[in-house]
């Protein structure tokens, strides 16, 4: 497993010259060398995974002799994990003795062509180097499992701007809507809640988001086809710019 790098602590006190020379400053300094964090969902919300998932899963279809599935018929799924991508591919439920083999099988084909038609979502980029050039630090918490989260990461020649990424099988993480990953990043960070923000396009986001103790956004080009509205996050962001803005108003609020 890939060892997640730790970075910087939060925010920076002065040394102990400039404590010296500037009495009482601590305060001060500390306020303007803090740090804020934007935690990112991975797949629908920065990159579009799902046309790689979806190859992963009609893999396990063909290889039986059945046809594949349309993959505007799975798109909704991918944003779901191996569970839903299992049951419709083959039918097959978590809580079915062979649901273990046929999670191995779908994530042999899923690492074998992860990132083959895997792309950023348009403005992404932009977006992450934007947010870096603000001074707001990112990482990924992921559903994913750590390994090929990193994959599409690095594929996407994301690794410049996120600092760290975490998986559901990273130490101290599990799946999302628990708050685990998201608490496991606060530490990792070393930041508190009033630090970092969540960026999704999932329930499963907001809850464990706000499980968590932080605030969430929802970005609407994601993968669910349904209204975002009733899934009470704190912001839903219409495109890239949108998401931008509200991040460089929490950098300094």
């Amino acid at each position: 497993m890939t060892k997640t790098p730790v970075p910087r602590r939060g925010f920076l006190l002065p040394t102990q010259f400039e404590a010296d020379i500037l009495p009482g400053c601590e305060g001060l300094f500390a306020f303007f060398l803090m740090t804020r964090w934007i935690f990112f969902d991975l797949d629908g919300t920065l990159a579009d995974t799902a046309p790689d998932l979806i190859a992963a899963a009609n893999k396990m279809r063909t290889d039986r002799g059945m046809s594949a599935i349309p993959e505007a018929q799975l798109r909704p799924l991918a944003g779901h994990g191996t569970r839903s991508l299992v049951l419709a591919a083959l039918g097959v439920r978590d809580d079915q003795p062979e649901f273990a083999a046929m999670r191995s099988e779908f994530l042999a084909n899923y690492a074998a062509a992860t990132v083959v038609r895997t792309q950023l979502f348009p403005g992404i980029a932009s977006l992450l180097q934007a947010l870096k050039d603000s001074g707001l630090r990112q990482a990924i918490v992921t559903n994913k499992p750590e390994a090929l989260a990193h994959r599409v990461v690095d594929g996407l020649a994301m690794q410049h701007s996120v600092e760290f990424v975490l998986g559901c099988d990273s130490p101290g993480c599990t799946f999302k809507p628990k708050p685990d990953s998201i608490l496991k990043g606060l530490e990792i960070a070393g930041i508190g809640l009033q630090d970092a923000l969540y960026v999704g396009d999932e329930s499963s986001d907001v809850l464990a988001a706000h499980a968590a103790g932080i605030p969430c956004a929802l970005v609407r080009w994601g993968y669910r086809q349904t209204p975002l509205e009733p899934l009470g996050p704190d912001f839903i962001a219409e495109n890239p710019e949108h998401l931008l803005q509200w991040c460089k108003n929490f950098k300094h609020a």
